[in-house]
């Protein structure tokens, strides 16, 4: 029996000893029993993450959901389209006073709608009224989306007694990107990846077998994990989780090929119209021109409503001369040569596309010198987000000039 005993121990340092040798030999480090242990639990977690499908390292879709007529959204700010009960809508003493844009506007709608509501309350025509302040924006949004949403808004019988639209980056940067994947620059931004979610069958096999791979690392990974002080068996489990994962990296090469095939065939609904575009300057033009064109549609939609409508150009670090930086603001959040390029190309061209907007009878009014003399922090990234107090500082501009508006 001892003998017996003794050839078993004897066979089992000889599998830790060859293992602990082979794992050596083709990792070229030692053994470890944190660095495999870590290892297992990495993808004992990740095996059970949702979102294989990715497009350039973003989940798709991206954590918006998909809008049949104004592109992509969560649409906080539209559910009262379909609850009947709603304040803002079924108040009859109530002033609707909706902000539209991307996520400059979402952030001043978030944070600092009651300042706008403020002003609105002390307009003599109001006194007796009920003021609602709604949203029918969403972060990433650019023309012609907040066109469109509006449209929407007010053919589901949404009601509307003043319209503020802030936007003004995402016009020309975000169309930039569009151009980038050969997107038609008036479709809404990563697109391109929102309308990769539209599988083929191909792809639905690829992610089936994805999926039914990272479950055998799972379980892999768990049947194995009792055995973690064991040299041998962590080895072996080491070899198939390699092998297992390989697997699945072969198929995300193939899931990556179907969107490279494509780029050859061009899909309508994931590219749109082929229109091709000879320089950047011509880019940001048609941009523009679409920024510009979209407004007069939003105002006279609003008129005709009975709503008064205000445009508003957001602000931007990247507007010459527009802000007194902090060091903060300097050292993290100016960026010009990675990040101000659109700005700088873009801006002037909406500027000089306001001049029609005004002759069109547009309220237009450019808030991009707001922070001209404010020498503390306001920026708080390389974009175009600011902190509360930029918030603050552009609603009280926007609630002065809505008040004016009805006082004059």
């Amino acid at each position: 029996m001892k003998k017996w005993l003794f050839l078993l121990v004897l066979v089992y340092l000889a599998l830790e000893v060859s293992s602990f040798t082979m794992y050596l030999l083709v990792k070229g480090r030692l053994f470890s029993f944190k660095e495999i242990n870590n290892k297992r639990q990495t993808v004992m977690i990740d095996s059970q993450q949702v979102g294989d499908l990715k497009v350039d390292g973003v989940r798709v879709p991206w954590n918006v959901s998909i809008h049949p007529y104004f592109g992509f959204g969560k649409p906080r700010g539209f559910d009262f389209l379909e609850n009947k009960d709603d304040v803002a809508q079924s108040d009859p003493n109530g002033v609707v006073v909706a902000i539209t844009g991307g996520s400059v506007s979402q952030n001043v709608f978030k944070d600092s709608r009651n300042i706008i509501k403020g002003y609105v309350e002390r307009v003599p025509a109001f006194k007796d009224e009920n003021i609602h302040v709604i949203s029918i924006g969403h972060f990433a949004w650019k023309q012609p989306q907040q066109l469109t949403a509006l449209a929407y808004y007010l053919s589901m019988g949404g009601k509307l007694d003043i319209l503020i639209n802030l936007d003004g980056h995402n016009e020309v940067v975000d169309a930039a990107a569009n151009v980038m994947r050969e997107v038609f620059p008036a479709y809404p931004f990563l697109w391109y990846q929102l309308a990769s979610n539209v599988l083929t069958v191909d792809r639905m096999n690829l992610i089936g077998d994805i999926n039914y791979l990272r479950g055998i690392r799972f379980y892999c990974a768990k049947l194995f994990a009792p055995l973690r002080f064991n040299i041998a068996m962590n080895v072996t489990w080491d070899v198939i989780d390699n092998y297992v994962s390989s697997k699945i990296d072969r198929k995300r090469a193939d899931l990556e090929e179907t969107a490279d095939k494509d780029m050859k065939e061009r899909p309508y609904y994931k590219y749109g119209p082929n229109r091709r575009f000879e320089s950047p300057r011509e880019v940001y033009e048609y941009s523009a021109q679409v920024w510009m064109n979209s407004s007069i549609q939003m105002d006279r939609l609003a008129r005709s409503s009975g709503a008064s409508y205000f445009h508003f150009l957001q602000p931007n670090q990247y507007v010459p001369d527009s802000k007194t930086f902090s060091s903060e603001e300097r050292e993290k959040y100016y960026k010009p040569k990675h990040v101000g390029v659109g700005i700088r190309r873009g801006y002037p061209l909406l500027l000089n596309a306001s001049e029609t907007l005004k002759r069109n009878g547009v309220a237009f009014h450019d808030l991009t010198m707001i922070f001209k003399n404010e020498p503390g922090t306001i920026y708080k990234d390389v974009h175009c987000h600011t902190n509360k107090q930029g918030r603050d500082m552009m609603a009280h501009a926007i609630g002065q000039i809505v008040a004016k508006h009805y006082v004059q």
